[in-house]
């Protein structure tokens, strides 16, 4: 039986999430992402067998999207799961199908994720997703050659409070307005940052920021792991600068966050980039390549909505709208 997630569900469903990642079957994390969120509680659709065990599972995390000054109700595809007894193709079109109608009575207009290269295949021959571009992994190796990089003028300094303030409402109002044409812009005022990176349960970020005559222009946020082959690896979780001395702020965030991961005897830094992104030709500059490891990104319309879903617009993407990092 595939039905709506009712309370009570929690335990068996961070119990089918231990199968695929256990690191994410802890009850402060499922409550975070699916309750806490200043978009929106999560629509879940479960499936359960005869002895009422939930063996599949799809989730739609609201998503705010800004698209030439207009506000759309969208959503990030998350935790489409269903246990290894039990897998078929037939069980996870009938929860995603389900998912979908859902989503249609919540008003959200398109469902957009980031899957690995299994169920992306799936979701395009079989779930009606298309392809919006491939977004390239670009890295620089933190060793004794990047400090030949590394002009740091002393502007960017870290984020020593314990919240997001009004500054950031300010900053996205900017940094949308400067952005209105032709670009997607996510929603990152202080309620979602404080949410997504100061009250996560299970990542501690560190932030940077960069202050001009006495106003942020420019921030990174940023995550230390060990990779498969252990590596330390510091991610940019997020970098944004306003239009003004954009350049200029770009690279400072990197080249602090360089000697930053220098300090920390870090392996390599690692950055999300979008095909036709205009961070290319800095990152570059400074001393990052093409890792060769691309990630699938793309969408499904829910209402047929296609105005800003198509390859001419920019979206502006970074590691922090998936909920991986």
């Amino acid at each position: 039986m595939i039905r709506k997630y009712k309370p009570g569900d929690e335990e068996n469903i961070i119990k089918l999430v231990s199968l695929v990642w256990p690191k994410q079957s802890r009850i402060d994390y499922w409550e975070w992402i699916n309750k806490l969120c200043p978009f929106g509680n999560t629509l879940i659709q479960v499936a359960e067998n005869n002895n009422k065990e939930i063996i599949g599972h799809y989730a739609i995390l609201p998503v705010d999207i800004f698209f030439n000054g207009k506000n759309y109700k969208s959503g990030l595809a998350i935790d489409a799961i269903t246990h290894p007894s039990y897998r078929s193709l037939k069980l996870i079109y009938k929860i995603a199908h389900e998912i979908w109608a859902q989503a249609v009575t919540n008003q959200i207009q398109f469902i957009f994720g980031f899957p690995n290269n299994n169920i992306w295949e799936i979701n395009k021959n079989l779930m009606n997703w298309e392809e919006l571009s491939a977004i390239k992994t670009y890295k620089i190796d933190i060793d004794s050659k990047s400090s030949g990089f590394s002009i740091n003028d002393g502007t960017v300094k870290i984020m020593n409070e314990n919240k997001f303030d009004s500054r950031y409402n300010l900053f996205f109002e900017i940094y949308k307005n400067e952005n209105i044409k032709n670009h997607v812009i996510m929603k990152t005022d202080k309620d979602y940052l404080n949410w997504r990176y100061k009250k996560h349960p299970l990542n501690d970020y560190t932030i940077f920021e960069r202050i001009k005559d006495n106003a942020l222009i420019g921030y990174i946020v940023l995550k230390v792991f060990e990779d498969s082959t252990k590596n330390k690896v510091i991610n940019v979780v997020e970098i944004k600068s306003l239009r003004r001395k954009f350049k200029e702020t770009i690279s400072q965030l990197l080249y602090r966050t360089i000697d930053y991961a220098k300090t920390l005897n870090l392996d390599i830094l690692t950055i999300w980039l979008p095909m036709d992104a205009k961070k290319r030709r800095i990152l570059r500059a400074i001393g990052f390549y093409d890792s060769l490891q691309n990630t699938n990104f793309g969408y499904r319309s829910i209402n047929n909505q296609k105005i800003i879903l198509n390859q001419n617009v920019h979206w502006d993407i970074d590691m922090f709208m998936s909920d991986v990092y």
